[in-house]
C-alpha cells in the first residue's frame, strides 16, 4: 500500500510558568512539528430514536400550545424553556396531550429542540405532533413524536427544517408537506406509521437520509403532485405498499443511493409521473405480499413498475429478488430509458447476470420485461467493490483545560470520498504510536455519521495520551468501510 506522509504542528508539551486559561489552552502549540506517518492509507483509504405511548413521567397538556417568537415564545414556559435570542424552544420533559392538542408553531424562523424527549398524543388522530401552519425558516428537532394524527405536519410555508425526529404510531403520517416547498426534511426515523414521509403539492424539497419502517397504512414515501424534489440516501423497509410511491403528477423529482427492501408491493412505483431520474438505487425483495392490486401491474412486480409514465431515466439501480420479472411498464408510457450508453451501462438484476463473454461488465443479451428493456444490463451489483476514501491532513488542538493538564491531545482525521460510490459505516479502528504515545479513545470510531458520498467527506476525532517532553510520534491509523452491497473492506 502507498503510504501518505503528513505534516502537522502538533507541538511541544511542556509546562512552565502558570498562565491564564487562554494562554494555557494555546500554549505548546508553538513547538516542534510531528511527523504523523499514516501507513497504508493510499490515495484509496480508505444512522434514531424510539417512541413508546406514555412515556415515563410525562407532563400532561390540556390544550394546544402556540410556540411564538419574541419575548417569552407564547406558550412555551408552559413545556420547556425559552431563549429569546435565537427564538428556541427547548423541551423540559417528556409530553402527554389530550385530545385535539400538540404543539403549533405560528411564527416564522423559531426553533423547536424537543431535547430527546417523547411527545405523546391521545390516538385519536384529532390532532397534529407539531403543526406548522404557513410558516417559513422554522426548525423541528430532536423530539419522538408518537400518536397523533401527523407527526410533523408542514401546510405552506418554505425553508423550513425537520431534523432528528423520531415518530412513530401517528395514523395518517410521521412527516407531512402540503404546498410546501424549499424545505429540509433530514435524518428522520418513521416507524409504524400510517405512511412514513408524504409530500402533496409540494416542490424543490430535500429529502435525505431518513429512514422509514412498517408504515401500516401503505407506502413508505409517497409523493402527489409533487415537482422537481430531491431524495438522497433514504430507506424505506417492510411498509404495507411501495417503498417509494411516486403516483400521480410527480414530474422532474431525482432519486439516488436510496433504498427499499422487503415491502409488500414494488421497491418503486410510477404513475403518471415523467421526467424523474431512478440512479444509484437498491431495491430488494419487494412483493412481499404477491398479490395483485386494482392498479394492475402496481403490487405483482416486484421492484420497480411504471404506468402511464414517460421519460424517465432509470440506471445504475440495484434490482435484487427471487421472483422475476423485476420490472414492468404499462399504460401509455414512452421514452423511458433503462440504460446509458456505454461506458456507463444499465442496472443490475439479479436475475439476469450472465453470460458476459467478452468481460465488459455487461450481459451479452438485453434484460427484457412488459414494456421495456435494459439494453446493458450489469454482471455485478452497483457500488460492489473497494470504496476509494482518501485521508486529509489532521488538526490538534486542546480540548479544554483539564486535557492539557493530563497531555490529552486532540486529533481530528478528514477521510473523503474520492470515488463514485457511496462509503458506507466508514469508521477508524486503529492507531498505533511510537514514543510512548497511547490512544485514549474508544475504537472502532465513526467518521462522521458513517455514511460518505461521492466528492464529500467526513471526521473523526481522536485522544492521544502524550508523555512529557515528547514532540512527535509516528502514528498507523487503520480503518473499515462498506460497500453498497454490504462487504466490508479494510485498510490498510
Amino acid at each position: 500500500m502507498k503510504s501518505i506522509l503528513a505534516n502537522t504542528r502538533l507541538g511541544g508539551l511542556g509546562k512552565g510558568v502558570e498562565m491564564g486559561v487562554i494562554g494555557r489552552l494555546t500554549k505548546g502549540l508553538a513547538g516542534a512539528a510531528a511527523v504523523l506517518l499514516f501507513i497504508g492509507v493510499a490515495a484509496a483509504l480508505f444512522g434514531s430514536f424510539a417512541g413508546a405511548a406514555g412515556a415515563a413521567g410525562s407532563q400532561y397538556v390540556a390544550s394546544t400550545q402556540h410556540i411564538t417568537s419574541g419575548t417569552g415564545g407564547g406558550d412555551c414556559g408552559n413545556i420547556g424553556t425559552w431563549n429569546s435570542s435565537t427564538d428556541t424552544c427547548t423541551l423540559g420533559g417528556n409530553l402527554a396531550f389530550a385530545s385535539g392538542a400538540g404543539i403549533e408553531i405560528d411564527s416564522n424562523s423559531v426553533t423547536l429542540n424537543g431535547g430527546g424527549y417523547t411527545m405523546t398524543g391521545a390516538g385519536d388522530n384529532a390532532a397534529d405532533g407539531v403543526y406548522l401552519p404557513g410558516i417559513s425558516g422554522a426548525t423541528v428537532e430532536k423530539v419522538t413524536i408518537d400518536a397523533f394524527n401527523n407527526g410533523v405536519n408542514l401546510t405552506g410555508g418554505q425553508m423550513n427544517t425537520v431534523q432528528q425526529v423520531a415518530t412513530s404510531g401517528n395514523g395518517n403520517t410521521g412527516i407531512s408537506l402540503t404546498n410546501a416547498n424549499n424545505n429540509m426534511v433530514m435524518s428522520n426515523n418513521s416507524n409504524a406509521d400510517g405512511v412514513g414521509i408524504n409530500l402533496a403539492s409540494s416542490a424543490y424539497n430535500t429529502i435525505m437520509m431518513n429512514m422509514v419502517m412498517g408504515a401500516t397504512m401503505g407506502d413508505g414515501i409517497s409523493l402527489q403532485d409533487s415537482p422537481n424534489n430531491s431524495f438522497t440516501s433514504n430507506s424505506s423497509d417492510m411498509n404495507a405498499g411501495n417503498g417509494y410511491c411516486i403516483d400521480p403528477g410527480n414530474d422532474n423529482n431525482s432519486f439516488t443511493g436510496n433504498e427499499a427492501s422487503g415491502n409488500a408491493n414494488n421497491g418503486f412505483w410510477l404513475n403518471q409521473s415523467d421526467g424523474n431520474t431512478i440512479v444509484g438505487n437498491t431495491s430488494t425483495n419487494n412483493n412481499m405480499s404477491g398479490m395483485s392490486s386494482s392498479m394492475g401491474s402496481m403490487a405483482g412486480q416486484g421492484e420497480i413498475s411504471l404506468q402511464d409514465s414517460s421519460n424517465n431515466q432509470i440506471y445504475h439501480n440495484n434490482f435484487t429478488s427471487s421472483s422475476t420479472p423485476q420490472a414492468s411498464v404499462t399504460g401509455t408510457s414512452t421514452g423511458n430509458v433503462f440504460n446509458l450508453p456505454a461506458p456507463v451501462g444499465g442496472n443490475y438484476w439479479s436475475s439476469w447476470t450472465s453470460p458476459d463473454s467478452d468481460n465488459d461488465g455487461f450481459v451479452d443479451s438485453p434484460y427484457v420485461f412488459m414494456g421495456g428493456q435494459d439494453n446493458l444490463p450489469l454482471t455485478a451489483p452497483v457500488g460492489s467493490g473497494k470504496p476509494s476514501l482518501g485521508l486529509g491532513a489532521p488538526t490538534s488542538f486542546w480540548a479544554s483545560l483539564s486535557d492539557f493538564d493530563s497531555s490529552l491531545l486532540s486529533v481530528t482525521w478528514t477521510v473523503s470520498n474520492t470515488g463514485t460510490a457511496e462509503a458506507w459505516s466508514v469508521q477508524l479502528t486503529g492507531s498505533s504510536n511510537t514514543n510512548g504515545v497511547t490512544l485514549a479513545s474508544t475504537l472502532p470510531a465513526a467518521v462522521g455519521s458513517g455514511d460518505i458520498l461521492p466528492g464529500a467527506s467526513g471526521t473523526a476525532t481522536l485522544k492521544y495520551s502524550v508523555p512529557a517532553g515528547v514532540t512527535a510520534w509516528v502514528s498507523a491509523l487503520s480503518g473499515s468501510a462498506e460497500d453498497g452491497v454490504g462487504a466490508t473492506y479494510t485498510y490498510p
